[in-house]
């Protein structure tokens, strides 16, 4: 089991850095007809809560995130 979540891990990384060197954010790819991809962030919370107020703020979102996990 140990074995999986390292190699789903080595998987999720490697497509990352693809994305990152082949994507452009904002401009769509096309892969299929009436599918694309296209590469974007989150900057928020879930499904970019937040995002206006903590773009720029990874570090003030994860302490957030660290002390609400803390408290609960």
């Amino acid at each position: 089991m140990f074995a999986l979540g390292i190699g789903a891990l080595m998987i999720d990384q490697a497509t990352k850095a693809i994305a990152l060197l082949m994507l452009l954010p904002g401009q769509p790819v096309p892969l299929l007809q009436g599918l694309n991809l296209t590469l974007g962030f989150n900057e928020g919370a879930s499904f970019g809560m937040l995002g206006d107020v903590m773009t720029g703020r990874s570090m003030v979102m994860a302490a957030l995130t660290g002390a609400i996990t803390l408290v609960v």
